[in-house]
């Protein structure tokens, strides 16, 4: 198991493959639902769609949430960490080609998709902290967690409708934004610090 503090490479390296996610995770399903809103407001079942999108992104929390966790004791967190963004990058870069492609309904489908890759992040993101920070380094650490994401969720909230003003052009900047992020994040995973697997 590796010790460390708040201030080493790895340690800065985790935040902000975390902070990548969560930015990505908001810019993508806020993108996606004002395309639904702008293209298909004259669609009897645009408002469903609109609502299933921001519906779907969860329900994998909801559901598996449980099993994420029996993960995260059974694999190492870092290796699980490294898993995750290649999935999200993947999964970015299929989302690049239905944007640009006109596609809606299967953007949506890439929503549920990211929510479940979330939701296997998500233990991991707490539960290695323990594992590569020292005990005094805790709750600081915690804090540093809490406000990156919320840092990522209120840029998120900012860049995806900027994204939309772009016209017809909409759906290629927000594709790759989308993947640049996810290949971003992806990088750093393999800097963030190796631990081995600790239950179960």
């Amino acid at each position: 198991m590796t010790t460390n503090n708040i201030k080493t490479f790895g340690f800065k390296a985790f935040l902000v493959t975390q902070f990548c996610g969560a930015l990505n995770d908001n810019i993508f399903k806020l993108s996606v639902s004002f395309l639904i809103l702008a293209e298909l407001s004259n669609w009897k079942y645009g408002n469903t769609l609109y609502y299933i999108a921001q519906a779907v992104f969860f329900l994998p929390f909801v559901i598996l949430s449980p099993y994420a966790g029996f993960l995260a004791d059974r694999y190492s967190k870092s290796t699980i960490f490294i898993v995750t963004k290649i999935a999200e990058l993947i999964l970015m870069a299929v989302a690049l080609f239905f944007l640009v492609q006109g596609y809606i309904i299967p953007l949506v489908v890439l929503i549920f998709c990211m929510g479940l890759q979330s939701t296997v992040f998500g233990p991991c993101k707490y539960g290695i902290l323990p594992e590569i920070l020292e005990p005094k380094f805790l709750a600081k650490g915690n804090g540093y967690v809490e406000l990156w994401t919320y840092t990522a969720i209120l840029l998120g909230t900012i860049i995806a409708p900027q994204l939309i003003t772009f016209g017809i052009s909409s759906r290629l900047y927000i594709g790759l934004t989308v993947v640049a992020i996810a290949a971003f994040g992806m990088v750093l995973s393999f800097r963030v610090p190796k631990t081995k697997v600790s239950g179960i």
